[in-house]
């Protein structure tokens, strides 16, 4: 499959450093703690205000010293700007902090949505000085607290309901690309790239808010692993794993490699998802969880067929998938999925991001605009498609797996265009 090739000097040093690391087996440790199975650590929430009524829209606040979190460029600075999320139905308001750096002419704009709780980006600083060396207007984003919650846990009673709580993104994207804010938005694409819980995100604004009527291309790394709570959290658990990629899956890019199986119940992950559930049932071994349980669990769910009119088919937006296959420090899991130490076991992220894929190409109805579900070997972590060590046999140059940041990043800049 031929990807676009970066003839930009920067970027080309950037990918150049990218290869070198593999080639001689630098390890890079991610300054961020990965929660197994959504991409960050779960902490209690500070009290939100209750919401107002009226329509879901961004309150945008003073402009704010941009911290090291964010990409900014040494000759055009990046902006930043506090805001609040308000009016999202049954759901608190939300403060957040973003940036945006606008190179000249942009080709349009890329927004980040960071895994776990989406309170630190630091892990997006990088691909956004890609990007914005591309020609793209970048977009950083720093909840103030977890954007999962929908105020069920602090001083509210806002009952807990995570597809709710997703207004927050849903509502963030359509303000940055639908309301003639040219400082956002001037043109070109309309783009969102998510790492695991980020990209469940993505997938809530697509399935349920709309954002397919808009989003040209998005990026949907390790996830989305909020698809089906039910599968994830209920005990017994699924008596049999999800297959990823089965033979004949419309989109699946496994590049001479396997289909594999992995189980959909969360693991480390379980305490941040009862939190955000509400419900501390969710996969505790050795109980048996309860009807009501369930039910609440598939209702707040991305794939969660026959409430919250869901939708599947967004025939505007162009999809990328990447999914850890194997982990490069593989052999020191003990235990297989949710072993120890976590950092080297899968999780599942993979099994529920594939809960999501199966289900837009089911049915018939298979997607038109651009899909790819890519296998990633060798990942670096649980959720580690990009860094030094991930490949994707899917994607070769001179008959060599390509490295995955460089597969993300290059195939972001093919299908980030207006559609």
């Amino acid at each position: 499959m031929a990807k676009v090739i970066v003839n930009s000097t920067s970027s080309m040093g950037r990918h150049a450093m990218l290869y070198a690391a593999a080639a001689v087996g630098v390890l890079v440790t991610v300054a961020l703690v990965m929660l197994n199975g959504c991409g960050g650590s779960s902490a209690t929430p500070a009290a939100q205000q209750p919401p107002p009524s009226g329509s879901p829209s961004v309150v945008v606040g003073a402009t704010v010293t941009c911290t090291g979190d964010f990409f900014s460029d040494s000759t055009i600075p990046a902006v930043c700007h506090s805001a609040t999320v308000t009016n999202c139905p049954n759901v608190s308001d939300l403060s957040l902090t973003y940036s945006y750096d606008t190179p000249a002419s942009p080709k349009g704009t890329i927004v980040f949505l960071s895994g776990a709780g989406g309170t630190d980006d630091t892990g997006d600083a990088d691909p956004a000085g890609f990007y914005f060396a591309n020609g793209y207007e970048v977009i950083q984003i720093e909840w103030a607290d977890e954007w999962e919650y929908t105020g069920g846990n602090d001083t509210n009673t806002s009952p807990a309901n995570v597809r709710l709580a997703a207004c927050r993104g849903a509502t963030l994207l359509n303000f940055i690309f639908n309301t003639n804010n040219s400082t956002l938005y001037s043109g070109g694409g309309r783009c969102a790239e998510g790492s695991s819980a980020g990209s469940g995100a993505i997938a809530y604004a697509l399935t349920f808010y709309g954002a397919g009527s808009y989003l040209d291309a998005v990026e949907m790394k390790s996830g989305p692993p909020l698809a089906d709570f039910k599968q994830g959290c209920e005990e017994p658990p699924p008596p049999d794993p999800v297959t990823i990629c089965p033979v004949g899956q419309f989109g699946c890019q496994l590049g001479g490699t396997q289909p594999w199986m992995l189980s959909p119940t969360y693991t480390g992950a379980a305490s941040g998802v009862r939190n955000w559930t509400g419900d501390s049932t969710c996969a505790v071994p050795g109980t048996m969880t309860s009807a009501a349980s369930e039910a609440a669990w598939l209702q707040e769910s991305i794939v969660n067929d026959g409430t919250g009119s869901p939708t599947y088919s967004y025939p505007k937006t162009a999809m990328t998938a990447w999914l850890c296959q194997n982990l490069s420090e593989g052999n020191m899991c003990v235990g297989g999925q949710g072993g120890t130490p976590q950092n080297y076991c899968p999780n599942n992220s993979t099994s529920q991001g594939q809960i999501y894929y199966a289900k837009m190409t089911s049915g018939g109805n298979l997607p038109v605009a651009s899909f790819n579900v890519y296998a990633v070997q060798n990942c670096d972590g649980p959720e580690g498609v990009s860094g030094p060590d991930p490949t994707v046999a899917a994607i070769t140059v001179n008959g060599i797996p390509e490295n995955g940041t460089i597969a993300i990043e290059n195939d972001m800049l093919a299908q980030c265009v207006k559609h």
